[in-house]
């Protein structure tokens, strides 16, 4: 196993952020800096952002909604999501979001968060 450090992040910070299918994605922690334990995204999603529809296999995945509202689908059921909510995803779930905000001008801000280490950027 790795040995884990204290991490401090801003959003949007250089060397740590990029743009996905839509979204601005920033790690707040990686496998790698917390020792395997758990890794961690700030996402910032665009109106019309958000991935299209697919599952992980070796992660359960949690996401908290902390700005805005998104239509998120996990499994066969779909619901509008808003600040200060969460969504778990078990492992083999196929699941998508997108920011359905109006005028394209409506940001959405969620944490996204794998207890095993996953993602390595």
């Amino acid at each position: 196993m790795m040995d884990a450090r204290v991490v401090h992040t801003i959003a949007g910070e250089a060397g740590r952020s990029w743009w996905g299918p839509g979204d601005m994605y920033t790690f707040i922690v990686t496998g790698e800096e917390s020792g395997g334990s758990l890794f961690a995204l700030d996402c910032l999603v665009g109106a019309g952002g958000g991935p299209p529809p697919h599952r992980h296999l070796a992660e359960d995945e949690l996401f908290t909604i902390t700005q805005g509202r998104i239509r998120f689908t996990a499994g066969e059921k779909t619901r509008t999501v808003s600040a200060g909510e969460s969504v778990f995803v078990p492992r083999g779930t196929r699941h998508l979001y997108r920011n359905e905000g109006k005028h394209g001008c409506e940001d959405d801000r969620r944490l996204h968060t794998r207890r095993d280490g996953g993602l390595v950027p």
